[in-house]
């Protein structure tokens, strides 16, 4: 059901209002973690740039077919979560419409959290510190978006990892496949 981590790129998303983390990962590899820089603060008119600026990275950082990793919005955030829903939005249209993109995976913002530090309400600093006692993120960031998105891919490793009735009972939640 779910694509296994061997012979597959994943692009891993956390998109932010300035900052935007990516990790690519080619054949379970960490090949790059990336935080991409946005001049200003999202608003609905920018929303569509930022998307651009996404989607152009991934086209230059893959001759392949990838899978997209995104760290889910969160709901009640107030304006940014309407961006942010708009920007994802763009992005997962653009991974539709691409025949290098074989799906889309979104997984919530508090799975991830939970996964990586054990609660789901962790602050960025909380993750960055859980990823680091792991051994899995050395580089310091400026707003833990490098370090959101390495966990994004982290809870997707862990999730079609485990067998167990809860992380089945997530899979069929989070997987939206293409049918390619």
């Amino acid at each position: 059901m779910f694509p296994e981590l061997e012979n597959n790129t994943f692009f891993a998303l956390d998109v932010g209002s300035t900052f935007t983390g990516v990790t690519i990962v080619k054949n379970k590899n960490v090949e790059k973690i990336v935080e991409l820089i946005v001049n200003e603060p999202v608003t609905y008119r920018k929303s569509l740039a930022v998307s651009s600026r996404i989607i152009s990275f991934i086209q230059e950082n893959t001759n392949s077919y990838y899978y997209l990793l995104i760290e889910d919005y969160a709901y009640g955030g107030g304006f940014f979560n309407a961006v942010q829903a708009e920007t994802m939005g763009a992005i997962k249209k653009h991974c539709l419409d691409d025949p290098k993109a074989l799906g889309v995976i979104s997984i919530p913002v508090g799975t991830i959290k939970k996964q990586v530090t054990g609660s789901g309400r962790a602050t960025k600093s909380q993750v960055v510190k859980a990823l680091k006692i792991e051994g899995n993120f050395t580089t310091a960031s400026k707003d833990g978006h490098k370090a959101d998105s390495l966990a994004v891919y982290k809870t997707y490793e862990a999730l079609i990892s485990s067998d167990t009735p809860q992380t089945d009972k997530l899979r069929s939640v989070l997987w939206d496949n293409k049918n390619k």
